[in-house]
């Protein structure tokens, strides 16, 4: 993936240079104060991308240079007032999908599906079929959509017989 089509957060940062802060970030957070030839070397990676690191978090206040050596060199730490829950919010990235959106008549279909079991409460799949005039395997279908999102589950009678009810928190009928 080009650099120009890479998914970026709100900041313009790509997900590898999210990846690479957050490195930096914990790893400074665990060892505490490090040069920049020192954080590069423990995290195996080269020192300017440490530092373009170092400087994203420091802008961000994630981290501070706090003294200077004698050659010129400066040690960066973990500001005391972040944490690791600050790097995670201000770094969240919205992950993508998968595959391709679900057709409309499948989302009409399914709260179609969960508007009847409402109404009439639990009631067997093959049932629910009949009475929508749908195939039993289109009627499962749905009713397993329902299921992942939680928003209905099955349930088995004494007879044998599997049930479907939107009561998700309720004990089964």
């Amino acid at each position: 993936m080009d650099e120009a089509s890479a998914p970026m957060d709100e900041g313009g940062r790509t997900q590898e240079e999210i990846d690479q802060d957050k490195r930096v970030w914990k790893t400074l957070d665990q060892v505490g104060p490090k040069t920049l030839g020192d954080l590069a070397n423990r995290i195996r990676t080269s020192e300017i991308l440490t530092y373009r690191s170092l400087e994203r978090l420091r802008v961000r206040g994630l981290v501070v240079h706090y003294m200077e050596l004698g050659r010129g060199e400066v040690q960066w730490s973990v500001d005391s007032d972040s944490r690791e829950a600050d790097l995670d919010r201000e770094i969240h990235v919205p992950k993508r999908q998968r595959g391709r959106p679900r057709p409309v008549e499948n989302i009409d279909r399914d709260n179609m599906i969960e508007g009847i079991l409402k109404a009439q409460g639990a009631m067997t799949r093959n049932a629910l079929a009949d009475q929508i005039k749908l195939s039993y395997s289109l009627t499962y279908l749905a009713l397993d959509r329902l299921r992942k999102q939680g928003r209905v589950r099955r349930c088995l009678q004494d007879k044998g017989l599997t049930v479907w009810t939107t009561e998700v928190e309720n004990p089964c009928p």
